[in-house]
């Protein structure tokens, strides 16, 4: 993983401040650029029950425009018969950044997400050593990062 500096007059003694690019072998960006585990992970998850309801962004079936709907339809019934509600939105900004990877691949192991796509996924995120490009900091020293899934991948929300 390379962290990059977000800038925009963000602390750049924070970690918080830096993006992870992570570099993935050639084969692995095959089968994630062409969304073939995303689609494989999505279909098994559907098929199981492994998404809650309110997964509707992740989902195969779902957008989360759907999400929305639901909301402004629970509301109008609920004012109909003078019942309050309460809506709650949650920041994830830094969801992908908590996730640890090892209790991931035990969660996919015992949702039954094993084989080959359990393997490809485990070795390509198992060991990720982060160097921070800084002056004040030596090149060749790394620090091994146990947490977070990558930004912008479009296997991150699904997994």
């Amino acid at each position: 993983m390379q962290p990059i500096y977000k800038g925009a007059g963000k602390d750049k003694h924070s970690p918080v401040s830096y993006r992870g690019i992570f570099l993935l072998n050639t084969l692995t960006k095959l089968f994630v650029g062409m969304r073939l585990i995303e689609a494989l992970l999505s279909k098994f998850s559907e098929l199981n029950y492994t998404f809650t309801p309110s997964q509707q962004g992740s989902r195969i079936s779902g957008q989360t425009n759907d999400a929305i709907y639901d909301l402004v339809a629970t509301m109008q019934q609920r004012s109909q018969y003078r019942f309050s509600s309460y809506c709650c939105f949650i920041d994830l900004a830094s969801a992908y950044r908590s996730v640890h990877r090892e209790q991931l691949g035990l969660t996919l192991k015992k949702h039954k997400i094993t084989g080959k796509i359990w393997h490809l996924l485990k070795e390509n995120s198992g060991s990720v050593r982060v160097r921070v490009l800084h002056a004040l900091v030596d090149q060749k020293e790394e620090v091994e990062n146990l947490r977070s899934l990558p930004e912008g991948s479009c296997l991150s929300p699904t997994l």
